[in-house]
């Protein structure tokens, strides 16, 4: 296993030994024996479905700021070719090979996706040594000095589609809304996303026409008292596109039985070829509430859910999202895994290379807080600290993330000045939590220079850098 799985490992074993989450397994996806590892910033899978990418690798996740995303690549994307050779034939274990060969800088993709002809992209691979540890990969270890800006957060939406026809969906390239709709907010969220897919609205003709229905009515089904039973403390957190946040929605359970609510929300997006007004894809909302709410809300809270199965459809019922929140201050430092006082790399042009940070350095504090060269000691201290500042987390915020962890809360907002005396003391060797000193509960007053003390040839030297804040925020149909 090497250093980087060693040190997120480390942490979530201190994690779930702490709070009693399931077990931690390691999975590995990587040849250890190799000195590089490469990261090309997308996901795939192999398509079984006549209408979208039958048996090629279409991109199921695309991270911002990697490689794919810097080359313009969609999730939803066809993988047709790798450096010319057709993912039909290819198994996954070649494709994945092609992708991530450490020997190969770059690889050539050739692609489809809607409303494009196929395309070329060079895909420029992220190489690096396998101890080398970049900030992101530290902010995700220790997030839990800010988990308002690093988290996984899971939820469910109460949607059921169509299985899509057998018609090649490339072939779809325009679309149109009836007039009578036009004007319609819900109307104007969808066809958003329809042309953020690649697609373009037309005012006449067109390949598929957008039908949406939908309405709040009360619940035929509703037996009276039954909600009762509900847990009056229930919070339905979903992420809320119209306000960029998880809210806490009105909506019951999606396991609630069919009686338990006074009003249901119902919604019906549906595609239509126009060629012989064949429905060709939909997706069905239902929800079951009991206060006022509107299917405008609905949509504007929920516009790239429900059309996030389209064109590639991997649920029929009830899909799963994830929410990666990752935000953190950059320098462009890279640690060393095998001791994490030495600069494995500085970034050319970042923060901390116009600040003189050298590979090599040897960083001694972060602002005052020591950083030990050890991962032990290191993940000892931020159990230390987990433990001490636990009373400060606010209850009322708890929720699961998408690695097992059942109790992850934020800090209570009247303890902000209490949790940044408490990262102040040196016992805890919080020197990472700079990369959440954006944050009045890291620092108060907040800084906007990061101080580096460093030993550069047996010399002590300092460096004063001024970061950028890095946000990474994106939604995954999982």
């Amino acid at each position: 296993m090497n250093n980087k799985n060693r040190l997120m490992l480390l942490v979530w074993a201190v994690l779930t030994a702490l709070f009693a989450g399931p077990t931690l397994h390691a999975q590995v996806g990587e040849d250890f024996s190799l000195t590089t590892r490469c990261d090309v910033g997308l996901l795939y899978q192999i398509s079984y479905q006549p209408n979208w990418g039958d048996s090629h690798a279409v991109v199921v996740e695309v991270i911002p700021g990697g490689a794919a995303a810097r080359a313009g690549i969609r999730v939803g994307d066809i993988l047709l070719k790798i450096d010319g050779k057709d993912t039909y034939d290819l198994s996954e274990d070649a494709i994945t090979g092609a992708l991530l060969n450490p020997l190969k800088s770059s690889v050539t993709l050739e692609i489809a996706r809607l409303g494009k002809p196929t395309q070329t992209v060079t895909l420029n691979k992220r190489c690096r040594p396998v101890e080398e540890l970049d900030e992101g990969l530290m902010a995700s270890a220790f997030s839990m000095y800010s988990l308002e800006d690093v988290s996984d957060r899971r939820f469910a939406m109460p949607f059921i589609h169509t299985l899509p026809t057998t018609r090649d969906f490339l072939s779809y390239s325009t679309f149109i809304i009836p007039q009578e709709q036009r004007r319609s907010p819900m109307a104007r969220a969808i066809a958003k996303e329809l042309e953020r897919k690649g697609l373009t609205e037309v005012q006449t003709g067109g390949d598929l026409m957008v039908n949406i229905q939908g309405g709040v009515k009360p619940n035929s089904s509703y037996r009276e008292g039954s909600d009762a039973n509900l847990d009056p403390a229930f919070r339905n957190y979903r992420y809320d596109y119209s306000t960029e946040r998880f809210e806490a929605f009105p909506f019951l359970s999606i396991s609630a039985p069919a009686f338990s609510g006074k009003k249901r929300l119902v919604l019906d997006i549906e595609l239509y070829d126009l060629k012989d007004n064949t429905k060709v894809w939909s997706v069905t909302a239902r929800e079951l509430l009991n206060q006022d709410y509107t299917t405008e809300q609905y949509v504007a809270a929920f516009a790239p859910l429900l059309m996030a199965n389209f064109p590639f459809m991997r649920y029929i019922m009830n899909p799963s999202f994830v929410r990666h929140q990752n935000s953190y201050r950059y320098t462009g430092i890279s640690y060393d895994a095998d001791d994490l006082q030495i600069i494995r790399a500085v970034a050319p042009n970042s923060p901390a290379a116009k600040a003189g940070l050298h590979e090599g350095d040897r960083i001694k504090s972060i602002n005052g807080l020591p950083l030990d060269s050890s991962v032990g000691k290191m993940t000892a201290s931020y159990k230390d600290f987990i433990k001490a500042s636990w009373d400060f987390r606010d209850e009322s915020t708890r929720f699961p993330n998408d690695k097992g962890l059942q109790q992850c809360q934020y800090w209570r907002v009247d303890k902000y000045l209490q949790v940044a005396e408490l990262l102040q003391q040196p016992k805890y060797q919080a020197a990472f939590s700079y990369l959440f000193s954006h944050r009045t509960y890291v620092h108060s007053p907040v800084i906007k220079e990061i101080v580096f003390e460093i030993e550069r040839n047996g010399e002590p030297l300092s460096a004063l850098v001024t970061p950028e804040l890095v946000t990474l925020n994106y939604t995954e149909l999982k």
